[in-house]
């Protein structure tokens, strides 16, 4: 997703990788492409860093784009998704590499508003509705990871709060 490119450009900069911002833009591009799109991206990073005598920043780039793949894929992804639908990001996450291993890459595009609409039809059917609890997001807000409660949780608050 475009978020993430942003905090590979980012990270491109704050390394000090030269032409951080088309190299953002690279990135951009090449994580539209499935799977290999991300990889590919990056491969193209590291051949320019190896390719203009600046070897050094080939482990810091590999850093970050592990980094970027953990926030993206684990965190970032199922909880944006996750928050306009109102299903919970395991569910997603789950129902993703479910639809993956099943139907590829057209199974993963098309799994989630299959997955709300299920959840739509659980919340109406008597019977089903606690299924449709067991997708929502509804009892999440407890255990969510946010600004708030990692303030909570390292004693960051300002005294007023």
């Amino acid at each position: 997703m475009f978020y993430s490119d942003g905090i590979e450009f980012l990270g491109f900069y704050l390394i000090g990788l030269e032409y951080a911002l088309l190299f953002g833009i690279i990135a951009a591009l090449f994580n539209l492409i499935p799977y290999l799109g991300t990889v590919l991206g990056y491969g193209v990073v590291l051949l320019f860093t190896l390719g203009t005598g600046t070897p050094g920043l080939a482990i810091p780039i590999l850093i970050q784009f592990l980094i970027v793949q953990f926030l993206e894929n684990n965190i970032l992804t199922p909880n944006i998704t996750g928050s306009y639908v109102q299903i919970n990001p395991l569910v997603i996450i789950f129902s993703l590499i479910a639809a993956s291993m099943i139907w590829g890459v057209p199974g993963m595009l098309i799994i989630i508003p299959y997955l709300g609409l299920f959840k739509i039809v659980c919340e109406n059917v008597e019977d089903l509705k606690p299924i449709g609890f067991l997708l929502g997001t509804r009892g999440t807000e407890r255990h969510a990871i946010t600004i708030k409660s990692l303030q909570r949780r390292f004693g960051w608050l300002d005294e007023g709060e």
